[in-house]
């Protein structure tokens, strides 16, 4: 977003430049939320999967202490 302010103090560059960052910014939101989306359905498998059981026995538990239990790269 700074990079398009300083771009408003230019006002002969082409719109075409803040086009350029607006599509990168979007592209990062973009990544972003796809990151958080797989993130949701990770908590939400592991909440479904869980007995509501002891500790010891807890799923969540479980898979956040092997890495290998996940289902996407995180």
């Amino acid at each position: 977003l700074k990079s398009m302010l300083r771009l408003a103090g230019h006002r002969e560059a082409p719109c075409a430049d803040v086009d350029a960052l607006v599509a990168e910014h979007l592209s990062e939101v973009d990544a972003r939320i796809d990151s958080l989306t797989r993130l949701r359905t990770e908590l939400a498998s592991m909440l479904s999967d869980c007995h509501h059981g002891t500790v010891a026995d807890c799923r969540i538990v479980e898979v956040l202490s092997d890495h290998e239990e996940c289902t996407h790269a995180h």
